[in-house]
């Protein structure tokens, strides 16, 4: 394969750790050197062989960004034309549609029958935030102190786009520290909680962090070290999940109002933690607990549990529901460690009559969510091979 053709390009530098936090993900797995990271890539490189030539050149661009966004949902692409096209389904990249639009894919399948997919990625948090907040943790690496170490905090929900100057964020910091007198913020802990430690905030445009001092153990300050120990606390309070899911679905089926075909929305979602209770959230609304209260004994008895079934993927209300979007399929962090690891799973629109074509998705299984609602999934997307 010429190099252009190729997904990786020739690596920059020879490395063979693991993948440091903020850097692109893409850079990471071009130069990497493991054996299993090397492995995958091979497999990646076979499957982009049988990718359409006419689409490569666009492809390729997204796939080697630097921008994880754009990297993963290339690669999300990648992973669903070669689970869907090895079941001997016809499957045309970025099709012409009725309305000038063009979703990723359209599977052709059973008499003629067709089904339009368009992919996307969901972050547990936004990347390019991601990577500004590591760039400010390597910031407090170059802050020092012989008396102190930091617990950082910060409430944003994003960090800054502009990064702050590093000279002036860790000066700040050090002249802050050295202000400090050891003994005395020694008995301002006497409880041992940090309350009443000494503390100051640092903002930088509409971002504000709020760094503690705490003191060092006698035997840390005898050996001399000045390098701070940060405890990085950074609470970063996100939307969660479910929601995130459900507006990135959302964005897309909007693109798509009026097709030939059913349209379903494949999510891949980048989250540490993600189990069934994420996927009903998202696609039924959040669930809800009913309590009997005893008001004598001070006790709360769960009665029943419900489906709230607001502003959700199937559903506006308990009586209006949604038809345009006929399934949602989920993979779960699909990346290069794992992409040919885990499980795709489909959960169908239970309020409308469509069958998934079993020759891609397999059999259904049916699950009961709260409020009795049932719905049928399939685990085995693209796996009937």
């Amino acid at each position: 394969m010429r190099r252009d053709e190729s997904l990786f390009e020739r690596p920059h530098r020879q490395r063979d750790g693991a993948l440091s936090g903020g850097e692109p993900r893409y850079n990471y797995y071009r130069d990497s050197t493991r054996e299993d990271v090397n492995t995958r890539k091979a497999l990646l490189e076979q499957w982009f062989r049988a990718y359409p030539d006419e689409h490569k050149k666009d492809f390729l661009p997204r796939f080697q960004s630097k921008d994880d966004d754009q990297h993963l949902g290339a690669m999300w692409e990648l992973v669903l034309y070669h689970r869907i096209k090895r079941n001997g389904i016809r499957v045309t990249v970025n099709p012409e549609t009725n309305n000038n639009k063009t979703p990723d894919f359209l599977i052709e399948y059973e008499n003629g029958k067709n089904l339009y997919i368009e992919a996307t990625v969901v972050f547990e948090a936004d990347p390019k935030s991601e990577r500004r907040k590591q760039i400010f943790l390597d910031y407090l690496n170059d802050v020092k102190s012989k008396y102190f170490d930091l617990l950082v905090w910060s409430s944003a929900s994003d960090f800054p786009k502009q990064i702050p100057n590093k000279v002036q964020f860790t000066d700040g910091i050090m002249h802050w520290l050295n202000q400090l007198n050891w003994s005395s913020v020694k008995q301002l802990d006497k409880d041992g909680t940090g309350r009443n430690l000494p503390k100051i905030k640092w903002k930088f445009d509409e971002w504000e962090i709020e760094l503690t001092a705490i003191p060092r153990h006698e035997s840390q300050i005898e050996k001399g070290i000045e390098k701070i120990s940060s405890s990085r606390g950074i609470m970063v309070h996100e939307n969660i999940i479910a929601d995130r899911i459900r507006d990135a679905v959302r964005k897309k089926a909007q693109k798509y109002p009026k097709l030939s075909a059913p349209i379903a929305i494949a999510v891949n979602v980048l989250k540490s933690f993600f189990d069934r209770e994420d996927i009903e959230d998202a696609l039924f609304g959040a669930d809800a607990v009913v309590y009997r209260v005893d008001a004598s004994k001070l006790r709360f008895t769960p009665e029943r549990e419900i489906r709230t079934f607001k502003n959700c993927i199937f559903a506006k209300d308990s009586t209006q529901r949604y038809d345009r979007i006929v399934a949602v399929l989920f993979g779960f962090q699909v990346a290069l460690s794992n992409f040919d690891q885990h499980p795709i799973r489909l959960v169908a629109n239970p309020y409308i009559k469509w069958l998934p074509p079993q020759v891609i998705f397999g059999a259904p299984k049916t699950a009961k969510s709260f409020g009795n609602l049932k719905y049928r999934y399939y685990d085995n997307v693209g796996n009937n091979a």
